[in-house]
């Protein structure tokens, strides 16, 4: 009984979706950490996501009569080192804990497409992710340059607020938006289209994620041997800031001179100050020759109207990549620099002074894959920074004479990384 019932689900399942499929990616393997200027922050052990993200897609699409077809995605991500729930919300009662989150924190959209174009709604990766990616064979792991650490996109939390939404307390890069509309553009010539990205504003103030109004437009170009990008983004908060705005300007925990600071709390993630915005800009490209790949890009953080405290991350980075393909093996390197408008020591109010961001940070990622087939590969990676954040462990003199053992700048930072990963 239980097989037939089993059997008539599957058939519902098949016959309400034209196709349906489950994929995934697993990646496991040794990491090491170091962090010059903490050492309690040295880690070594099994770690996961150092050359992909770990995840499971789940995906259906129906062709509708007319050209016309519908689409869903629902990405889960998970963690194959660790066992926990630590990705939903929840609550503790007195019998037992309730989730109130959802286990898909990735992309999750539905999506229609036609003549057209396909227009998605959810939250579907924001066009940028793919116009940085292009610059880069790492992607959003080791050695791209997407991590919190080192913060491509804006080094400080009041402009990277619109990171990756499963993500929170990650500053610094801009993967997906909630509540947002994406559309691509039908091909205007051979490899030529355009996309587009709205998130609608929130002018009550009352939510704590994304209440800011969000436009984006990129013009992506890809042909034979070339791709060429181009991407411009903001994010603009109403005449009413999001809750959570209090703490702006505030070191959390920092009221008089001499007290160490714990966390640079300019802004509370995912919001910006009333009638702030941010503006993301990015150009990148790639020219493949035979077994060799190079890829370039440039980008620019612009935060404007920060009237409360001078909290400006004026940023600039540019790298240059390369991957050679050698049968079975993929060698790749990236080099990319990060000139921050942020100063070493940045004063947020009267008694309070925190170390922020280096003026200028480097990245050097080495990498290599031996690829057993086409869905199974051994990786071995190597980042290398100088210049980023570390909670330093001894007490510091500021430059202002206060003393503190916070956050402070030009740290450097080594992860090691050999490991496997699975496509399915």
């Amino acid at each position: 009984m239980k097989k037939t019932l089993v059997a008539l689900a599957a058939a519902s399942a098949v016959s309400a979706f034209a196709q349906f499929s489950i994929t995934g990616n697993v990646d496991v393997g040794y990491k090491a950490v170091n962090v010059d200027m903490n050492p309690t922050a040295k880690y070594m052990g099994l770690g996961h996501n150092n050359s992909s993200t770990t995840a499971f897609f789940f995906q259906g699409k129906e062709d509708l009569g007319g050209g016309l077809s519908a689409r869903f995605m629902a990405e889960l991500d998970w963690a194959p080192t660790l066992s926990s729930s630590a990705n939903q919300s929840s609550s503790t009662t007195q019998l037992s804990q309730v989730y109130t989150g959802t286990p898909f924190n990735g992309e999750q959209f539905l999506a229609v497409s036609g003549g057209f174009g396909e227009l998605k709604l959810g939250t579907p990766n924001s066009p940028m992710l793919s116009v940085v990616g292009d610059s880069n064979p790492f992607g959003t792991a080791l050695g791209g340059g997407f991590s919190s650490g080192f913060g491509r996109l804006g080094t400080g939390t009041a402009s990277g607020y619109n990171q990756y939404v499963g993500a929170a307390g990650s500053v610094g890069r801009i993967i997906r938006h909630n509540r947002a509309f994406v559309y691509d553009t039908p091909n205007f010539m051979p490899g030529l289209k355009a996309q587009i990205e709205y998130v609608p504003g929130n002018s009550n103030g009352g939510w704590t994620a994304n209440d800011n109004n969000i436009f984006g437009a990129s013009l992506r170009y890809a042909n034979g041997p070339i791709k060429a990008n181009f991407n411009s983004t903001k994010a603009s908060a109403g005449s009413i800031a999001s809750s959570g705005d209090a703490s702006f300007a505030k070191l959390a925990g920092v009221t008089t001179a001499g007290t160490s600071p714990t966390t640079a709390a300019y802004n509370s993630a995912n919001v910006l100050p009333a009638n702030a915005s941010t503006t993301w800009n990015a150009i990148t490209g790639s020219y493949t020759m035979g077994n060799t790949t190079i890829m370039v890009g440039m980008t620019t953080t612009k935060t404007d109207g920060f009237t409360t405290a001078k909290v400006i991350d004026d940023s600039k980075s540019q790298n240059i990549a390369v991957k050679y393909v050698m049968g079975n093996v993929d060698l790749m390197g990236n080099y990319l620099t990060r000139k921050s408008g942020l100063t070493e020591l940045q004063q947020v109010d009267a008694t309070a002074t925190t170390g922020s961001y280096a003026a200028t940070a480097k990245l050097i990622g080495l990498g290599a894959n031996y690829n057993f087939s086409k869905n199974t590969h051994m990786y071995v990676r190597y980042e290398s920074i100088k210049g980023i954040n570390a909670n330093a462990t001894t007490q510091t003199t500021l430059t202002n004479g206060l003393a503190g053992v916070g956050s402070f700048g030009n740290a450097s930072q080594s992860t090691s990384s050999v490991g496997l990963r699975m496509v399915f």
